[in-house]
């Protein structure tokens, strides 16, 4: 049996097991984390993604699940440079 949890864990769960495409890289993190320590995670983004274009997206618990599903009622920002400020708007 399938078990979901955020989007995050879910495609870090599933993107060994892929054959047809490739899930992106990507950093998580959570709000708490981003409230008690903004710059850091700026930084650690900006490092990981220098001279690229990034995608801000949610990953909380209740989107998706195995009987429903919240597609389209969070926000994404696409698309962007991963400058500090960029991505601090996007957040």
């Amino acid at each position: 049996m399938f078990v979901f949890g955020t989007k995050a864990d879910t495609l870090a769960r599933i993107a060994p097991s892929l054959s047809l495409f490739t899930v992106p890289t990507s950093k998580v993190f959570t709000l708490a984390q981003w409230r008690a320590e903004p710059e850091a995670r700026l930084r650690d983004l900006c490092q990981c993604f220098t001279g690229q274009e990034v995608i801000v997206r949610s990953s909380a618990m209740g989107e998706d699940g195995g009987e429903n599903s919240m597609a389209g009622q969070f926000e994404t920002v696409v698309n962007f440079p991963a400058t500090a400020e960029a991505i601090r708007v996007a957040i």
